[in-house]
């Protein structure tokens, strides 16, 4: 297990530190750290910079004058140097540490640096601008942290994404010493993970790598899986966000479209929460059956980015008032049952990520439009496309060249109904998948 204060993410922790190398003996580098929230980017970049002058600089909201002396103040300590008092600007500020740079080596830290792109674009061009003067002059070594991807190209870029599924098996049987871990161990380790490195320490450090322990941590007072998540959603939505809240209650238990989110909600339009939820807090996803048209109505579905808050959300946010007055026992049963509700979807979701870690297709996805498909050319009422996908259905289309795997998934074999099955199979053959060749597969949670 890893030795680092911020642990498993070795690799870039080596790559951040090879940039700092570069910057003290060459001249000065950028790199770019970039991922969504909670993936611990920021904690990463700290710890690869532990002992070195570093100015940390959290960008966000407004640029006010209270904020620029907080950030002067944060220069001052860091680098132990007078920040004059006429510096009153980001660009002011960047234009002073560069000229410190051009005979000290140092660390700058530029957090939150979507918000420069996004609502500070004059300091973004004059920063690009200023970087390209200066960079081959100076020794600083700077690192633009960003939830978005950035256009500007630095020397290198980090994509801190969630921990790969072999990794977290590798760490949940090391945390096991031994003992036997069964299919649903697994899935469970990764589901009220996400693939989070804090999330991961915590569980291990409890010793929770089975199912049963998962949800008894879960469930503990002042459980630290529940704060962390509630830590995470309320950190992003701040205050009056019940809307926000309804939504991704509705979301965790099986709710996914707009149209049948808007009616339980009592017909108010949510578009604009949905954006947000995505594009500007990432706690959401929207996707699109694998096959479906460009053009295709009503075949978006909203999931949650980070499964460790659907758990959140479903077993502790969910709870009824009476909850923590229940005995253990029922308590456990309540929140086992919740577990188990949509299991066979989160099942789903594991293979299609499984298999896009792998890398062996080059598109995997769901097909839940393969429904409305069946029903037509059967000459019954068409289903709508957004309808839920039956038991029975094709879960999971891959596609590599002209060759398409396509995927049952159910919990347990006898679960699997065979003749409706090849039924879907034959449509798609027929139809999107003409000239592909076809190859049925089962999975079931023993294929873990």
């Amino acid at each position: 297990m890893s030795n680092f204060t911020y642990p498993y993410r070795d690799a870039e922790r080596d790559g951040l530190q090879k940039q700092l190398w570069l910057s003290e003996n060459v001249s000065s580098r950028m790199s770019i750290v970039c991922g969504r929230h909670s993936m611990g980017k920021t904690a990463l970049v700290l710890d690869a910079l532990r002992g070195v002058p570093t100015v940390y600089i959290p960008l966000g909201g407004r640029q006010t004058v209270h904020a620029i002396e907080e950030y002067k103040a944060a220069c001052a300590e860091a680098l132990g140097v007078f920040v004059p008092h006429s510096i009153t600007t980001l660009e002011d500020l960047f234009t002073f540490l560069c000229n410190l740079a051009w005979d000290r080596h140092f660390s700058v830290v530029l957090d939150n640096f979507q918000e420069a792109s996004a609502r500070h674009p004059e300091f973004y061009a004059f920063l690009m601008k200023k970087w390209k003067q200066e960079a081959k002059k100076t020794k600083m070594n700077l690192v633009l942290v960003s939830e978005d991807p950035l256009q500007t190209a630095g020397d290198a870029t980090f994509a801190v994404e969630p921990l790969r599924i072999s990794r977290l098996r590798e760490l949940q049987e090391e945390g096991a010493a031994g003992a036997a871990l069964l299919p649903e161990d697994y899935l469970a380790f990764y589901l009220f993970t996400a693939g989070r490195p804090d999330l991961v320490k915590c569980c291990l450090s409890r010793k929770a790598v089975t199912k049963k322990a998962l949800i008894e941590l879960m469930l503990e007072e002042d459980s630290p899986l529940a704060h962390r998540a509630e830590a995470s959603v309320y950190g992003l939505l701040g205050k009056n966000s019940d809307t926000y809240l309804s939504i991704l209650q509705l979301v965790a238990t099986g709710v996914r479209s707009q149209a049948e989110l808007e009616q339980r909600l009592g017909g108010i339009i949510i578009g604009g929460h949905l954006a947000k939820l995505e594009n500007e807090y990432k706690i959401l996803r929207r996707s699109r059956p694998l096959l479906s048209s460009p053009d295709s109505r009503g075949v978006v579905r909203y999931g949650f980015a980070d499964t460790a808050l659907a758990f959140w959300f479903r077993i502790v946010f969910a709870s009824d008032a009476t909850a923590g007055l229940l005995p253990p026992e029922a308590r456990f049963a309540k929140a086992d049952a919740a577990y188990t509700s949509f299991l066979k979807d989160d099942l789903r979701d594991y293979f299609i990520d499984k298999f896009t870690q792998e890398g062996v297709f080059t598109s995997v996805g769901a097909d839940w439009a393969a429904i409305a498909r069946i029903s037509r050319k059967a000459g019954r009422q068409a289903a709508d496309d957004d309808a839920a996908p039956r038991e029975d259905g094709v879960d999971i289309v891959a596609l590599k060249g002209k060759k398409a795997m396509v995927a049952s998934v159910q919990l347990r074999q006898e679960d699997f109904r065979k003749e409706p099955f090849l039924r879907h199979v034959d449509a798609l053959k027929a139809g999107p998948l003409r000239g592909y060749t076809l190859d049925p597969r089962l999975f079931t949670l023993a294929d873990i």
